[in-house]
């Protein structure tokens, strides 16, 4: 039973730790979005950055954003959004 039990358990955690984020993300007010297209890209529209690509990786419960003068960390909430400094929550859109 443990032994199964295992094998049930093992591609789920294979699962998360190769989740990456896929689809377009904004904050309520539209000023802000982030376009997931693929594994370690994003393009970023606003505040400052006008469809501007970088790259980003996840580690746990956060990404970091690579930007042309360092890395930016955001933070991942439990429902998925992404939380940036100083108060904007990303919601992905359907």
């Amino acid at each position: 039973m443990k032994k199964s039990l295992g094998l049930l358990v093992i591609p789920f955690f294979l699962a998360a730790c190769g989740s990456k984020f896929n689809g377009l993300y904004e904050n309520s007010d539209h000023t802000m979005k982030f376009n997931f297209e693929s594994a370690d890209k994003v393009i970023v529209d606003g505040y400052g950055a006008s469809n501007m690509e970088f790259t980003y990786t996840i580690d746990g419960k956060l990404m970091k954003l690579q930007l042309p003068d360092g890395t930016r960390v955001l933070q991942i909430l439990d429902d998925g959004s992404i939380f940036m400094k100083p108060d904007i929550i990303l919601k992905k859109k359907s």
